[in-house]
């Protein structure tokens, strides 16, 4: 698997420590707790996905989206989502979005990144 450029983003804090930690080893790894900082940041970097909080106050994970792909339309997304009924958000997002449930496991984080296509490593 090529070593990823991911951000993470969620308001809570130990979310975004726990996957960076998780995930750094084999990836470059930057985290966020605010969406629209999140937003800032993708304006001036480029990343080959970002996990982010589906629920998140200012800016949720949806308009996160739809600014970052203005600008990086390679950029893949995966949403984190508490909901109790992630197929409802699965069928309210566009269909190359990956949806993750909390509480995340690491198995299924590890399996969405070796399937995910199209991760291959913005030249940047």
């Amino acid at each position: 698997m090529p070593r990823l450029k991911i951000l993470v983003v969620d308001d809570i804090a130990e979310i975004t420590e726990f996957l960076k930690e998780m995930l750094e080893p084999d990836h470059e790894v930057h985290t966020e707790n605010d969406a629209l900082e999140a937003k800032r940041l993708c304006e001036s970097r480029r990343f080959d996905l970002v996990i982010t909080d589906y629920s998140m106050p200012h800016l949720n994970g949806l308009g996160l989206m739809q600014a970052v792909l203005r600008t990086s339309p390679g950029t893949r997304f995966a949403f984190l989502t508490g909901f109790t009924d992630p197929e409802s958000l699965a069928r309210s997002s566009p269909p190359e979005v990956l949806i993750l449930q909390k509480p995340l496991r690491w198995s299924r984080l590890k399996e969405m990144l070796e399937t995910m296509p199209g991760t291959e490593p913005c030249p940047c």
